[in-house]
């Protein structure tokens, strides 16, 4: 074997070892940053930043919604290459007194984008105060009973309201895990 070939080797040996060493998670929005979810109706939700109910003082992100269905979210997001993820978590803090329903949407990667067999749909139960979500978002079926999402480019996400009242929520540590 010749300098080269040794070289090579070396080099291909570390680049391969060098990426089990990533990070085992992404934050999905940076809400230390000042991002925010910029796509939704603006005269049916209003989104803030906050520090309050979040986890660990930090910030997040305060959505008051008007009425049902409405979703806030990201379409066609900064950090959309999910594939080297398994999971999304988040924190939220419901304000209200009693248990309220969300849900959690995904768009993958699949044309057209606005299909049963590329969109997830995750239903939440949020009791009063705070909890703390993981969805396993590899192995969700998509809303066509057999279809998983194609991860490698994420067409969007959303929170959407299922209440028919409306409804104030504080997201926060919204990220992919390994």
């Amino acid at each position: 074997m010749n300098i080269k070939n040794i070289i090579i080797t070396v080099f291909l040996v570390l680049g391969i070892s060098a990426s089990s060493f990533g990070k085992d998670f992404l934050y999905i929005m940076k809400f230390e940053k000042g991002e925010m979810f910029g796509d939704f109706n603006q005269a049916k939700a209003v989104v803030s930043l906050t520090k309050n109910n979040t986890k660990d003082g930090k910030l997040g992100i305060r959505i008051k919604y008007a009425e049902k269905g409405i979703w806030v979210g990201e379409w066609g997001p900064l950090r959309r290459k999910w594939d080297e993820f398994f999971k999304v978590t988040f924190y939220i803090f419901n304000e209200e007194k009693e248990e309220k329903q969300i849900v959690f949407r995904v768009k993958g990667a699949k044309n057209p984008v606005n299909t049963p067999e590329n969109t997830v749909e995750v239903k939440i139960k949020l009791p009063a105060g705070k909890s703390e979500h993981i969805i396993n978002i590899s192995k969700e079926l998509c809303l066509d009973g057999k279809s998983t999402l194609d991860l490698s480019v994420i067409a969007g996400y959303s929170f959407v309201n299922m209440e028919d009242e409306p409804l104030t929520i504080d997201i926060s540590e919204f990220k992919l895990l390994k």
